[in-house]
């Protein structure tokens, strides 16, 4: 759901101009959604990040587990890409064995945040004295087996949040309508009765139950026909 989500942000909406508004949390698939818009603004306690897939029947596990990741990586890339993020940071919230580092280019002092698997052996590292590289090695931003996860100040700093917004507790979207001069009151989509039904007879525990009432149905209509 949340990749055809993001599809129809960057494709049908195309045209349209989509902000994320993280109030409190954009993990795993809010994440993706997130980065599929043009625009994220969150609160000081927001946190956006940390989508790695997880399986509910066991750990996810070798080509298994790449083949999810590689399709996951490919559409934060993509959306990176898209809406000016930083691609290396974006995929670092889905893969916990990417490295990122923060590098600076020796005369131009560019920084860049990079995938290290993509410049090992390209840039010039603390303690080596080479100045015939470029670029040079400042420091690990992210290290190998952590995803990456920022509250609103550090998804600000790396160029994820373009505003942060500090919302009246008694008008959540006060923020938004001053920031883009809206006219009229938000509206708010919700879920309909029948969605929220549906939300609850397709959870694990109800399913699990269902599943066990059947069980248990079909053992009695055998053995009392």
């Amino acid at each position: 759901a949340a990749m055809d989500i993001s599809r129809l942000i960057k494709v049908d909406l195309a045209d349209v101009s989509t902000v994320c508004y993280v109030r409190s949390r954009a993990v795993s698939a809010g994440a993706l959604i997130a980065i599929a818009c043009d625009e994220i603004v969150m609160t000081e306690v927001g946190t956006l990040g940390d989508s790695a897939p997880i399986s509910l029947g066991g750990q996810l596990t070798g080509v298994e587990r790449e083949k999810i990741e590689t399709v996951l990586r490919n559409e934060f890339r993509e959306s990176a890409r898209r809406n000016g993020y930083n691609t290396a940071l974006a995929q670092s919230m889905v893969s916990a064995d990417l490295e990122v580092w923060l590098i600076r280019h020796r005369e131009t002092m560019e920084l860049r945040y990079v995938l290290a698997s993509e410049w090992e052996g390209r840039v010039q590292r603390s303690n080596e004295d080479d100045s015939s590289r470029e670029w040079e090695k400042l420091h690990v931003v992210l290290a190998e087996g952590r995803l990456l996860t920022l509250d609103g100040p550090l998804a600000k700093n790396y160029g994820f949040a373009s505003e942060l917004v500090t919302p009246p507790l008694d008008d959540t979207y006060a923020p938004l309508v001053e920031r883009y001069n809206i006219v009229q009151p938000p509206t708010v989509m919700r879920d309909t009765w029948s969605e929220a039904l549906v939300g609850v007879l397709t959870s694990q525990a109800v399913m699990g139950l269902l599943l066990f009432v059947a069980l248990l149905c079909a053992y009695v209509e055998i053995n009392t026909p």
